[in-house]
Order: structure tokens, then sequence, then C-alpha cells
């Protein structure tokens, strides 16, 4: 397969998930992504069929990842902020990057049995705000295949949304 990897820096994680990959086969391009270069042309160059970004400082341009597949870690917001859902599951902010919450599981009542795990849009319910959805990259036209189950993406145009509600704790 070819990979593009794109970072801010090939530092230690860049170089380490360079060395992963070539050691199982890929070819591998590195592009850095600094302020003034332009992301999509390079995309458009190097025509890879994934796209892996272990550690940028900037955002990935819509036009990328909204055409290609892309692995993404460290996506930026405040601590707590909701950056995106996918599959039924939360990205949220943290202070060192993000992470992906896929169930989530309300707070157990003393003496009560443990509450089933629920995927994490479904658990947040209505303290989720309303994300726009864009299909996955590589989905067909038509929308997925219901055969396939889940495979949208929704991201916040305006901004992260934060979800810090005391009043229904989910762990």
């Amino acid at each position: 397969m070819h990979v593009l990897l794109v970072a801010s820096a090939f530092n230690s994680l860049t170089q380490r998930v360079h060395a992963e990959l070539r050691d199982h086969g890929h070819s591998v391009a590195v592009e850095l992504a600094l302020p003034a270069a332009d992301l999509a042309a390079s995309v458009r160059r190097h025509r890879p069929e994934l796209i892996v970004a272990p550690m940028l400082t900037s955002a990935v341009p819509e036009e990328v990842w909204s055409a290609h597949t892309c692995l993404i870690d460290r996506l930026r917001g405040r601590p707590g902020d909701l950056l995106a859902t996918r599959a039924g599951a939360n990205c949220r902010a943290t202070v060192d990057g993000a992470v992906w919450i896929p169930e989530l599981r309300a707070h157990r009542a003393p003496g009560q049995p443990a509450a089933p795990k629920l995927p994490a849009v479904l658990a947040l319910g209505e303290q989720l705000p309303v994300l726009p959805e864009q299909p996955a990259p590589g989905a067909p036209a038509g929308g997925p295949d219901p055969a396939l189950g889940p495979t949208s993406v929704t991201t916040r145009t305006a901004g992260p949304a934060s979800c810090r509600s005391p009043s229904r704790a989910v762990r």
C-alpha cells in the first residue's frame, strides 16, 4: 500500500511510524506539514491510498480528509471538548491530544447492578450537540451499505462542543 506520512516534525514518533510502515512492506512518502506548505497539493502529487498523520500541529484541510482515508492522531481542542463522532463513538479532547470513546455507562447507584454499556453517542443522548454528518472517505455516493454497519463521520464545523454536564454523569 502507498502511504503518505504527514507530520509537523520528523520526530521520534514520526520516525517510528515510518519504520513500522516500511517494515510491514508499505511504500511510504513523507511530507512535513509546515505553515507555508500546501498539503492538498502534496496529496495530489503523491496519490496515496492512505494518509497517516501521527503528529500534527495544524488541521488537515477538508478537501484532503473528505476525499482520502486519513488516520490522524492528536486531534486538538480544550480538554473535555467533543471534537467528532464516528460509528457511535465520541472523540474527546484531552490535555495532550484526544481519545476516542466507543462506549459509556451511567454511574451505578449504591446497591444497584451496573448499567449496560451503550455506544457513546447514544449514552450522551441530548447532551451531545447536533453535528453535521460527513460520509466516510470512499463511501458510496448513495450512502453506506447497511450490511457493513455504520460508516459515517460527523464533525463540528462551528468549533468544538463541550460536554461537561454534572447532571448526567457517565463513564
